[in-house]
């Protein structure tokens, strides 16, 4: 029974040692974003371990090349490895460790540990939108000799030295890169005037990183020929300054939502004859205005010196002798219509107005709905009880255009304001409010007053027109409103 019993013990005893090492923690984690450069990776595992088996078997690759470092350990159970160099940004880094790793008695892990994280946000490689000359597959044609800049407009803001440095052109031309647009378009300004009939090409290595450090797909190459141009030019169509085409203006139908405090802009299919364009240019009804060209002398902006008129349809026309870098002119007139009937663009009127004889105990009254106005306007001014209240009254206009509310401009409003009638009728304060503007009339006939019970015909007038009051944008009424009132007594 003794021998028996010390076996079983030896047994359990022996059993107990084989519990699986495990990995407790460990950073960076697994899958995670934003790590820094200067990154180290540390390991806590279940059990002291032996550590020249975790030193040896260790594996640490980033973009899947091996990342040299030393090692150091914070307790039996610690491990840290420290990378001799930072991490570059936009990495993705895979740690490894082979599950026959051993704690110092001798128990190995369950599986092989494998996690990854990355170095940086931005994992994203940049790539060219667009380019001037525009890139077209087999090359370009037509490119003016004289046009000032070639433009490279990448995904995003780029690392400027890198991406500079990746910049060529043969056969060579003397210029200059500069950036624009928040390091996102590289220009490259040219300092001599292109050959006509010559091919150049312009090429963007994928050396070229963006600001995050990732870099181009692939190789970008620009291939074009100056002059030997057949293909006439296009108006790829007009829009709204501001917004970003397509779509642009439809050509059957009036376009309609336009801002008239907006600039138009026409983009044509290759660079143009800046002065052969703007001599064809037309706007009717006219507005005097300015040019501003832009995108290698494709686009052409209309800025007008004073906003376009309320609600107004315009035709705007290139006449076909409009022409191009190489003279070739645009095979047909083109015209377009649009109408000035944005929500900032609308003459307003008075929707509707209400009163009352006592603001603090009367209910406003609606004395016009904004349909049909009566005549006259029939007020109660309430009990007569000079001085407070004895001779005023409160009206609260509301004004509105097609698209909603609006609101005016008070000192306009001031300086378009009229009161008639008999006596000594005037407006004694004027308050603009979230809906609508308060106005107080004095010196109005009271019929309670035993002394006045006649009733007098008051005309209240808010001028419309170029002199008239204005809303916030500075849009008028395209006539003035008036009507009259007077004070009556409920039977």
């Amino acid at each position: 029974m003794k021998k028996i019993f010390c076996a079983f013990c030896f047994i359990f005893a022996s059993c107990g040692q084989f519990e699986a090492l495990e990995i407790i923690s460990f950073s960076p984690s697994n899958e995670e974003y934003g790590v820094s450069t200067e990154a180290s990776v540390r390991i806590e595992f279940s059990a002291d371990v032996k550590k020249e088996l975790v030193e040896s078997s260790f594996v640490l690759n980033a973009d899947n090349s091996p990342v040299p470092g030393s090692h150091s350990w914070e307790s039996g159970r610690i491990y840290r490895f420290i990378p001799h160099r930072h991490f570059a940004q936009s990495t993705r880094c895979v740690m490894e460790l082979p599950k026959s790793i051993e704690d110092i008695r001798g128990n190995s892990m369950e599986k092989d540990f494998i996690a990854e994280f990355y170095v940086g946000n931005d994992l994203v490689p940049p790539s060219v939108l667009s380019s001037i000359p525009e890139y077209a597959e087999g090359g370009t044609i037509g490119v003016s000799a004289d046009i000032p800049e070639i433009e490279i407009l990448f995904s995003e803001a780029m690392d400027t030295t890198s991406a500079s440095s990746a910049f060529s052109i043969s056969p060579d031309i003397a210029g200059y890169i500069i950036w624009r647009d928040e390091n996102t378009r590289l220009v490259y300004h040219l300092q001599e005037t292109l050959e006509h009939g010559k091919q150049y090409c312009v090429t963007i290595s994928s050396s070229a990183k963006d600001a995050a450090g990732n870099a181009l797909a692939k190789n970008f190459t620009l291939v074009f020929i100056v002059g030997d141009d057949f293909t006439h030019p296009e108006i790829r169509g007009t829009y709204e300054s501001g917004t970003i085409p397509p779509p642009y203006f439809d050509r059957e139908t009036i376009n309609r939502g336009i801002s008239r405090f907006s600039s138009i802009s026409i983009e044509f299919s290759e660079p143009m004859n800046k002065s052969s364009v703007e001599s064809a240019f037309s706007l009717t009804p006219a507005s005097g205005g300015r040019f501003e060209w832009s995108a290698g002398n494709t686009v052409l902006t209309f800025i007008p010196d004073t906003p376009f008129s309320m609600d107004t349809v315009y035709t705007l026309s290139i006449a076909e002798s409009a022409k191009d870098s190489a003279e070739l002119s645009l095979r047909e007139n083109y015209s377009t219509l649009f109408r000035t009937d944005a929500a900032d663009s609308l003459p307003f009127f008075v929707s509707h107005i209400e009163g009352t004889s006592d603001i603090e105990h009367t209910p406003f009254e609606t004395l016009y709905d904004g349909t049909i106005l009566p005549w006259p306007l029939l007020i109660d001014m309430g009990e007569y009880a000079p001085p407070e209240n004895g001779n005023d009254y409160m009206m609260k206009v509301y004004f509105a255009n097609a698209e909603g509310p609006v609101a005016v401009d008070i000192y306009s409003l001031i300086e378009s304001l009229l009161i008639e009638g008999d006596g000594s009728p005037c407006v004694t304060d004027i308050a603009q409010e979230s809906d609508g503007v308060l106005i107080l009339f004095d010196g109005l006939v009271n019929i309670r007053n035993p002394e006045t019970p006649t009733p007098n015909l008051y005309r209240f007038t808010i001028a419309g027109g170029s002199s008239g009051v204005k809303d916030a944008h500075g849009n008028t009424m395209t006539k003035s409103f008036m009507c009259e009132f007077k004070d009556y007594q409920t039977p």
